[in-house]
């Protein structure tokens, strides 16, 4: 049990991070001119202090997310990777000494309370961690995935829709880079470093998260951040926490009760993103309308 504490305590460390380097992140891809292209787009973000700093943030999460995963199962894990976008309201209203509007402090709420009720509800507790070709083959699916739902984006002239469809393939690249972090720090345990260097899981980390990146920028580009993000979190939590299901024997409870309960806390989280997203934007504009009004 002391275990499993650790694994959320780590967690929600990097979701705290994670807060911090998105709206960075967001923030410079958000300020570059209209009309730049993909390839211009990286190159203009990657010339922006804030956008490293946004990164080397998203490192350092990425560091705590791993040591959760050595402790924890990836069904308990990966959900708490979402309060990123939970932790961002209270702070910024913290830093500006004022008090969260009613209806942002509402979301806030629900979609904690959403998640503590899915992690009560599945309650998983252990992991049966195997790096054979089913799950590889399984990231597979979800890597070729990612790439139709990439490629149908640049198809649809709805803004919404395609920032919707480019989220969801950066979550499908970033729940499998979880599912092979989780087999990494199995490894790495187990058997030493020289292991987990050689593994399959570690490139395949190194090439899904550095592809999810990509996408994850184009997709703030695309459309606001209400339509992008919570469709990223949602696919990158199921993704997980299916392969963990699936896979790593991580499993749920099925109870009625609890299928109930789960149902409608994954509602509740799913309402809360939308809602959060959507104040974070407004939050944005505010920022960009004061600098502007001080030029």
């Amino acid at each position: 049990m002391r275990v499993i504490w650790l694994a959320v305590v780590l967690a929600l460390l990097s979701a705290l991070t994670v807060g911090f380097s998105t709206s960075l992140q967001h923030r410079a891809a958000s300020e570059v001119p209209e009309g730049t292209g993909e390839v211009g787009l990286l190159a203009t973000v990657m010339r922006r202090p804030i956008w490293w700093f946004g990164q080397a943030l998203g490192f350092v999460a990425l560091l705590f997310h791993t040591a959760a995963l050595a402790f924890g199962p990836i069904a308990l894990v990966q959900p708490i990777a979402i309060m990123g976008m939970v932790f961002g309201p209270p702070i910024r209203s913290a830093m500006s000494r004022q008090w969260l509007p009613r209806e942002e402090a509402t979301a806030v709420v629900v979609t904690f309370a959403g998640l503590v009720a899915f992690l009560f509800a599945t309650a998983p507790t252990h992991s049966e961690v195997v790096a054979g070709p089913g799950v590889y083959s399984v990231i597979g699916v979800c890597a070729a995935a990612s790439v139709v739902l990439l490629l149908a984006s640049y198809r649809v002239p709805e803004s919404a829709l395609r920032g919707s469809l480019m989220g969801s393939a950066a979550g499908l690249l970033f729940g499998s880079v979880a599912v092979c972090l989780k087999i990494v720090t199995h490894t790495l345990a187990d058997h030493g470093v020289v292991a987990a260097l050689a593994s399959p899981a570690t490139w395949a980390c190194v090439v899904l998260g550095i592809s999810g990146l990509g996408i994850n920028q184009l997709s703030y580009r695309a459309a606001r951040l209400s339509a992008t993000m919570p469709a990223l979190n949602i696919v990158n939590v199921a993704v997980a926490v299916a392969i963990g299901y699936l896979v790593f024997a991580e499993s749920p409870r099925l109870t009625p009760v609890a299928v109930v309960v789960e149902v409608a806390a994954l509602l509740a989280i799913g309402w809360g993103l939308v809602s959060l997203a959507r104040y974070e934007e407004e939050h944005d504009a505010e920022v960009t309308h004061a600098e502007d009004s001080r030029v």
